[in-house]
């Protein structure tokens, strides 16, 4: 037998020590978990989330509909989007109408 590391050494005490019990219908015992967790994701899967902005986006984003009616239009491509990293570091978008539109709204709403 191969030397053990501590934790397998403790591992093994408790069972040569009888710590461990046998756990009956197992199938079931196993189904009822998978239930458990697939509930719970399916909870947290319903839960908003919440995002902090950093101070100067929060200056233009007041409030959680007009993040969102941006991220809509983002994600159904109404913006041409372009992914390239520039020199700073930073993602350049190329916007339309629609998008200013909403960013020149917010920022009447805030005067």
């Amino acid at each position: 037998m191969n030397s053990l590391d501590p934790e397998e050494k403790n591992l093994l005490s408790s069972v040569e020590n009888q710590e461990w019990q046998s756990i009956a219908n197992l199938s079931e015992a196993v189904e009822n978990y998978r239930k458990f967790a697939q509930n719970h994701i399916n909870r947290l899967a319903e839960s908003p989330i919440s995002i902090t902005l950093d101070p100067d986006v929060a200056e233009v984003f007041k409030t959680s509909e007009l993040v969102n009616q941006v991220l809509r239009i983002i994600m159904k491509q109404t913006l041409s989007v372009s992914l390239e990293n520039t020199e700073a570091g930073t993602i350049s978008l190329s916007l339309n109408h629609e998008f200013i539109e909403i960013i020149q709204k917010a920022r009447v709403r805030q005067a």
